[in-house]
């Protein structure tokens, strides 16, 4: 497939929503729902974009009516911030593309690359699968063959679409799917080098002022409703009985990990540094 009928996007992380099992609690829904009911409403704090969680949340509240869901959107990193601070204040692609990441320092793709900056744990996972030293001399490598740089996928995508650049690097999955899923000229490629998985769990806070409510919306967010829900939204999920529509082998996934988001603001840093100088 000749790379001026599609352009090739290059993804390294992705999102998946991890399954947190409970043992026994079907049992215990039918109390936490009549507790909930009392409660009337649940804050949720979310890195899921706007249109994703509105579907999930208009199942929930279908299936359990009286429950109120309060949506406060913010990325990973924020999500976990707020967090913190509070509870201290109280398809295949042409075979031209690369497969590995060594591939990218190929003089084939000088000056046809695009990185996003707003994955900077991207730094982590490179140092991570080729070792701190070789991981930076990569970098350093890549960043010599003259990428462009934008922050955010949409504006990444706009410049691969429009021709500006072949290859886009640190993407999430699910923002590429969305652009496939309308029309875009672009394809994800069979990454052969272990793919990094940024986990997006799901957990109630000791202090909850809605207990009861958020004990019912994180299990029907696990269930294998919820999860199905979200695989139809282009997430991945580990749940065995859910069908996801990307095709990944669980035993190449690495998770990156949370020392990496301790040092988000470090690897942002880097990102900059790397690629906009």
């Amino acid at each position: 497939m000749a790379l001026n009928s599609i352009r090739s996007a290059f993804f390294i992380l992705f999102h998946f929503v991890i399954v947190l099992f409970s043992a026994n609690v079907n049992a215990a829904v039918a109390n936490w729902y009549d507790a909930a009911k009392g409660e009337k409403q649940v804050l949720w704090y979310t890195s899921l974009n706007v249109e994703d969680s509105e579907k999930l949340i208009a199942a929930f509240t279908k299936k359990y009516p009286g429950v109120e869901v309060t949506v406060n959107r913010q990325s990973a990193n924020s999500v976990l911030q707020k967090i913190m601070t509070e509870r201290r204040s109280g398809k295949d692609i042409a075979d031209v593309a690369p497969r590995r990441y060594q591939d990218l320092l190929h003089e084939r793709w000088r000056g046809k690359l695009a990185v996003n900056l707003g994955n900077p744990t991207w730094i982590y996972s490179m140092m991570e699968f080729f070792g701190v030293d070789n991981g930076m001399s990569f970098l350093k490598k890549l960043a010599a063959t003259s990428p462009r740089a934008y922050r955010g996928t949409t504006q990444l995508m706009q410049s691969v679409i429009a021709g500006d650049a072949e290859v886009g690097i640190a993407l999430n999955h699910d923002g590429v799917i969305a652009f496939i899923n309308k029309g875009a000229p672009v394809a994800l490629s069979a990454v052969q080098d272990p793919v990094y998985a940024d986990v997006h769990g799901i957990a109630i806070l000791g202090n909850a002022q809605h207990p009861n409510a958020a004990r019912l919306l994180v299990d029907f967010v696990v269930s294998k409703e919820g999860q199905t829900i979200l695989a139809g939204l282009d997430k991945f999920t580990v749940r065995n009985d859910v069908a996801t529509k990307l095709q990944i082998d669980r035993k190449t996934l690495r998770i990156v990990g949370p020392e990496a988001r301790a040092k988000v603001e470090e690897y942002d840093k880097m990102m900059v540094d790397l690629f906009t100088k």
